[in-house]
């Protein structure tokens, strides 16, 4: 059954769990939930999903781009926290490079919205609420001219790599600079963006992290609806915690992330129907 599009997917930050979010957007795709008009947000790994979709990535594309990561920082020697702490910036910044299109920035002007964190001028305080690049929302016009536009695929990787920057993790800096300014991760406050007004009615969310997800649910009965996994489908202090810092060697993990992002999504429309929320 194909349902009708909603306006805006939200993709939390993850880390290196991102491969979950990659099956939620091929399950949603398939039902028609998200369609060419849909808004896709990320926040750090998230980012890299919204981006690399918008782009026009595959699935097996988008797989490819994780296990190629992985693999480049595994040469490098990398096994343990100590290993990928300051060193994984580059491997993305190269991986997206190669893997987006040449016009990967017009593509994903007005079709996604990524989140980054500005850093206070005179010092190294960063803001409440991250700034959102690519798409305004609907009350505000678009100008080839603004600020918040992508201005090349560079200018869009670097937008993400600012996304993903958590001090001192990516490439030994508190911060990265872009623009002119610095930025660090869009998470830095909340792992998912904030929604404009306009499509708070019309938004789905998806987190890898069950237990965040309920904790969310608990504080705010009027939370957006998130797709997550079961809670027996991954250890949180065994894979979930250390994988999103560092990868999995094993790429056969790739594959469950990829899955559970799958079956998450499939539960969730079946559960949504069944409310009358999805048509």
């Amino acid at each position: 059954m194909v349902l009708q599009p909603i306006r805006r997917l939200s993709l939390s930050g993850c880390g290196w769990l991102f491969p979950f979010h990659v099956g939620v957007i091929s399950s949603l795709q398939a039902h028609g939930v998200i369609g060419e008009s849909t808004i896709l947000t990320g926040v750090s790994g998230g980012a890299l999903v919204a981006t690399g979709h918008a782009s026009g990535l595959s699935e097996n594309d988008m797989m490819d781009v994780a296990k190629d990561i992985i693999e480049r920082w595994s040469i490098r020697g990398g096994g343990s926290i100590f290993d990928v702490w300051g060193q994984m910036g580059p491997i993305v910044e190269d991986a997206m490079h190669r893997a987006l299109p040449s016009d990967a920035h017009l593509r994903c002007n007005g079709k996604v919205s990524l989140a980054v964190t500005p850093v206070a001028a005179t010092s190294s305080i960063w803001h409440d609420h991250p700034i959102m690049f690519g798409h305004h929302g609907a009350a505000r016009e678009k100008d080839d001219n603004d600020d918040l536009i992508f201005r090349s695929k560079d200018d869009l990787i670097q937008c993400c790599l600012c996304s993903s920057h958590i001090p001192y993790y990516m490439d030994n800096h508190f911060s990265k600079e872009w623009r002119g300014k610095q930025w660090l991760d869009g998470g830095m406050v909340d792992i998912l963006a904030p929604v404009p007004k306009e499509d708070i009615e019309h938004c789905i969310q998806s987190m890898p992290y069950h237990i965040m997800a309920a904790v969310r649910r608990r504080r705010n009965e009027r939370e957006l609806p998130i797709i997550t996994p079961l809670q027996s489908e991954f250890q949180l202090l065994m894979e979930l915690l250390p994988w999103t810092f560092v990868p999995s060697q094993n790429l056969e993990n790739l594959q469950r992330l990829r899955d559970a992002g799958y079956s998450s999504a499939e539960r969730f429309i079946s559960e949504q129907q069944k409310n009358g929320r999805l048509q």
